[in-house]
């Protein structure tokens, strides 16, 4: 994106001022000292640019990461050793930017001067005769559309970078808030990312197990249902000879409750002890498949597992192992506590008022924890960074608008004042302008969208599956394909007539007079 707004930006720089090299070259400038001046000037932009914006983004990242960890129950951070990052990035993005324009000004070697005093143009290439194309005006459509359309066709390098803006900004958008629709799904199908569904976890503080009150809780018409889960490490043999390894495992009190809801990709979750569950990414590395055997040691005994299921999960990214018991608190007191609790509310119920409720009703014997879930917590990480990235992409689709027309009005002034001359006011050359750039951002903008639906979800899932889910987790999002038609041409539009004044500005009698 960046690199074809510099080249872009670069280019029609020159472009303005070709005139003012060819006198240069006139005077008895040689093309490298030509070359060193504008390389100097973008050098200075381009520093001033990177070292502002790796300060910025340093700014932006900080607050972002302290807010996220905020969320997750974590408040002192340190940022120490980060500010070499910032160096680096500022460093990279200005050998970028240099390189992009040395690609861009070497051809002032090549310019005639006095072919550019003359023409203020570059020599065009030879490309040998060419019928011209019809340029008669029929009426049957809009005078302004028509003018338009032919304007395009003129210079079709320059409405290509909108086009190509417009694709980049329609694809993420649909990208990023199909993305942010589909973890904000977590929560209503959690399953479907490897978690299962709850609101307050429970854990003992005292000589009571947790077991003892759930037929309480469960009575309360404000429990949807409970389940009990502890969390271990587990060691694991993943073939006979090899050595062990270890990975979190997550150990679930028989029986499976029916509202308990699991998604396992191939085969069934684990109904006995001596069965077991293994995460997608575990899977994967190791070539384990449904049916085969797997030796674990947990709570200090090694014995032998039968693989039921695989499943997928976000959690530890695939490498997990899930387990089952008859008695939990049984299972637990070999770390000398009791079985842990989720409880999972009904519908319209606050679980942070429940929370404070289950607190002072137990009076400390129990500690109740009623956090964000995982849809909220994701969700918390993915809008800023969305939010970021698509405010960016419009200042630069805004950035694009304004200059290409702003360089063309320039360009076209004695075409203006002709239009000026035969009637037409300021508003309708400004329309001219305002179809050429929002046909192409369409356009543009419309291809970026089928990329964004049906081309890379396809080239993320290698890396969803390294998260260990199966496919990239995108949603299509009406409101990402609403938010890309309308705001985009609203974008260009206040692009394009933020040059209202240069088109007022021209006059028909400088015009004549010139």
């Amino acid at each position: 994106m960046i690199a074809v707004l510099t080249l872009f930006l670069v280019k029609s720089d020159m472009d303005e001022d070709v005139r003012n090299i060819g006198i240069c070259k006139s005077l008895g400038m040689t093309g490298m000292q030509i070359v060193g001046i504008y390389l100097f000037c973008y050098g200075a932009i381009g520093f001033a640019g990177a070292v502002s914006g790796s300060v910025l983004g340093g700014w932006l990242s900080r607050g972002i990461i302290t807010k996220v960890l905020e969320d997750i129950g974590i408040y002192t951070v340190t940022f120490t050793g980060t500010g070499g990052y910032q160096l680096l990035a500022g460093c990279i993005v200005l050998a970028a930017v240099m390189a992009i324009c040395c690609c861009a000004v070497f051809k002032v070697r090549r310019l005639n001067a006095s072919y550019a005093v003359r023409t203020s143009t570059w020599p065009s290439k030879n490309q040998g005769p060419r019928k011209p194309p019809g340029t008669y005006y029929h009426g049957r459509v809009s005078f302004e559309l028509y003018y338009a359309i032919r304007g395009m066709q003129n210079k079709k390098l320059q409405y290509a970078y909108i086009a190509g803006v417009s694709l980049i900004l329609g694809s993420l958008t649909v990208i990023g808030l199909g993305c942010l629709n589909a973890v904000q799904n977590i929560d209503q199908e959690p399953e479907i990312w490897g978690f299962i569904k709850t609101d307050i976890y429970i854990t003992a503080l005292e000589d009571t197990p947790v077991s003892g009150i759930l037929p309480e809780l469960q009575n309360d018409s404000r429990v949807a249902f409970t389940y009990g889960v502890n969390k271990v490490t587990a060691q694991y043999k993943p073939a006979p000879g090899a050595a062990w390894q270890s990975a979190p495992a997550e150990v679930y009190e028989l029986p499976w409750n029916d509202e308990v809801e699991d998604r396992t990709l191939y085969g069934r979750r684990p109904q006995q002890e001596n069965e077991v569950g293994i995460g997608l990414t575990l899977a994967r590395e190791y070539g384990l498949e449904v049916g085969e055997k797997i030796e674990l040691a947990v709570n200090g005994k090694k014995a032998e597992y039968e693989i039921t299921g695989i499943f997928q999960t976000l959690s530890n990214y695939g490498n997990i192992i899930r387990m089952v018991t008859d008695d939990l608190d049984q299972f637990a007191r070999a770390d000398g506590s009791y079985g842990d609790y989720m409880l999972v509310l009904s519908d319209g119920t606050d679980k942070w008022e429940y929370e404070k409720e289950l607190s002072e009703k137990y009076g400390g014997k129990f500690s109740f924890i009623a956090s964000k879930s995982n849809g909220e917590n994701m969700t918390g990480v993915l809008r800023p960074a969305v939010g970021t990235v698509l405010t960016f992409l419009l200042l630069v689709t805004i950035l694009t608008a304004v200059n290409l027309t702003f360089i063309l009005v320039r360009r076209e002034q004695r075409l203006i004042g002709l239009l000026k001359a035969i009637g037409m006011t300021s508003w309708q050359i400004l329309k001219i302008h305002s179809w050429r750039n929002c046909l192409l951002a369409l356009a543009g903008n419309s291809l970026g969208l089928m990329l964004g639906v049906f081309v890379i979800p396809d080239l993320l899932t290698p890396y969803a599956r390294l998260l260990g889910i199966a496919e990239f987790p995108f949603a299509n999002s009406l409101t990402g394909m609403t938010v890309s038609f309308v705001l985009l041409p609203i974008c260009m539009f206040l692009g394009t007539f933020a040059i209202v004044k240069t088109i007022n500005a021209v006059f028909v009698k400088q015009m004549v007079s010139e």
